[in-house]
């Protein structure tokens, strides 16, 4: 359709009009006014910890041929990260010859995004939904900042909304397949995406409960189910062989260990956060933070963890649950501004834990700009709400929720602006569909009032 074919030239208008730009601006501030983070090995898109981790792992994979952090020999197998993004980032930079080439890749990717999300409106809702939540997708300042840098989100989402486009389409074995593989790849790219399996398994035998015990039923799980572990298998055997454990990443004892646990009991006690991981680490007999990084920490480090879990799961529960309100309102333009103007600031969810609302009231007006965000983001969620009724199939109301939820109850304590765009995709769609049939019903109201005139 000529329609659809002009859509596709207008996300790619907004990518090079906003992507392009952003891009060469930061390149350019940090040569004007030095290195902007603490990792000078590498300049802009390179920016932050996981970025560096990123741009090593794949030059080693370049030079090297290993999957490896370190700068020398031995080379020690990486497992704490995995394989997915920094491939994808070694191949594009082999092809481009730098990390430039890969950042040109990932705004062809977002712009990709949009169109599936474009695509996904237009089926499960309104054609006009899909194009409002695709242009407010692309337009976010986190979608735009973390699409410039060498970071794994934008693979990671493009791979998400991919499975989903599958996933309600998937009226024959090749698209549950299609689905099962862009799953087991996002798996590959971000851990937290582990447990999606089973949820979508979930949601699709109770799609199909009155035909449940179907041979066509059975053999479309089959295939699912093989189509994720295509991507996976590789991986797995090769972290057996070094470990002798058939597992994807350590990544997840270390977050429980370092981010629940430790930011639980640093608030429940007061002390500061590496003194709390200092005594739990010396608890646990673990050597080092780079120690619980490792297969051989990851028994030990689960055992604290649920040892504490165990002693106030109600505490522990509260904590989560308060620290995860970041996802939902966290500002992507203070992330942003914190890149050229880093300032440490007490997380607004430990004012909130804390009680201290007048504190959190002050921040929150002492920058409009900031707070107009969070007030979008507080519409949006108010919107996607309301949003079930505009839905051709309620079940495609649950499954976006769903994917919401997940992303935000696992990211919990550490969650920020970054970590709730694998749901913006689905929120947006989501307060999209909202706004539009409350638009509906407003224009059909004050039509029924004139008709009565």
């Amino acid at each position: 359709m000529k329609s659809d074919r002009r859509l596709a030239l207008f996300f790619g208008l907004i990518v090079a009009i906003i992507y392009v730009p952003a891009l060469i601006w930061f390149a350019h501030y940090e040569r004007v006014h030095g290195d902007l983070d603490k990792y000078p090995a590498y300049s802009f898109p390179v920016f932050g910890h996981d970025s560096a981790d990123y741009a090593r792992l794949a030059d080693n994979l370049l030079t090297r041929g290993v999957f490896s952090l370190s700068a020398a020999p031995s080379f020690d197998p990486e497992i704490f990260r995995t394989i997915g993004y920094p491939l994808f980032a070694a191949g594009i930079k082999w092809l481009f010859g730098s990390f430039t080439g890969v950042v040109a890749a990932q705004i062809i990717l977002a712009a990709l995004t949009a169109w599936i999300i474009f695509k996904i409106g237009e089926r499960v809702v309104t054609r006009g939904v899909g194009l409002t939540a695709a242009v407010l997708y692309l337009l976010e300042p986190g979608v735009i900042f973390h699409t410039i840098t060498i970071m794994s989100d934008t693979l990671f989402v493009f791979l998400i909304t991919l499975v989903i486009y599958f996933f309600i389409r998937a009226d024959y074995w090749r698209l549950m397949a299609a689905a099962g593989l862009s799953l087991g790849a996002a798996i590959l790219v971000r851990p937290i995406a582990t447990f999606l399996p089973l949820f979508f398994l979930m949601f699709y035998f109770l799609n199909e409960r009155r035909r449940i015990f179907s041979k066509k039923v059975f053999l479309t799980v089959i295939v699912f189910i093989l189509a994720v572990v295509i991507p996976l298998a590789p991986w797995i055997v090769r972290n057996y062989r070094i470990t002798g454990s058939p597992q994807i990443s350590s990544i997840t004892a270390y977050n429980a260990f370092v981010y629940n646990i430790g930011g639980f009991l640093s608030f429940k006690t007061g002390r500061p956060n590496d003194e709390v991981i200092t005594g739990l680490l010396k608890e646990s007999a673990l050597t080092s933070l780079d120690y619980l990084r490792t297969a051989a920490a990851q028994r030990a480090a689960m055992k604290t963890v649920f040892h504490y879990l165990s002693a106030d799961p109600a505490g522990y529960a509260k904590y989560h649950l308060v620290r995860t309100v970041p996802f939902f309102i966290g500002s992507s333009i203070a992330l942003i501004r914190n890149v050229t103007n880093p300032k440490i600031t007490v997380e607004a969810s430990n004012l909130l834990l804390s009680g201290k609302l007048s504190v959190l009231w002050e921040r929150f007006i002492a920058d409009p700009l900031v707070a107009l965000e969070r007030l979008f983001w507080l519409a949006v969620w108010i919107a996607a709400i309301f949003s079930w009724r505009s839905f051709k199939e309620r079940r495609w109301f649950f499954l976006f929720w769903i994917m919401i939820i997940y992303f935000a109850l696992l990211t919990g304590p550490v969650s920020y602006s970054r970590y709730r765009l694998p749901a913006e995709p689905f929120l947006f769609l989501l307060a999209s569909a909202g706004i539009s049939g409350l638009v509906r019903r407003f224009i059909g109201s004050r039509l029924s009032e004139d008709s009565k005139l």
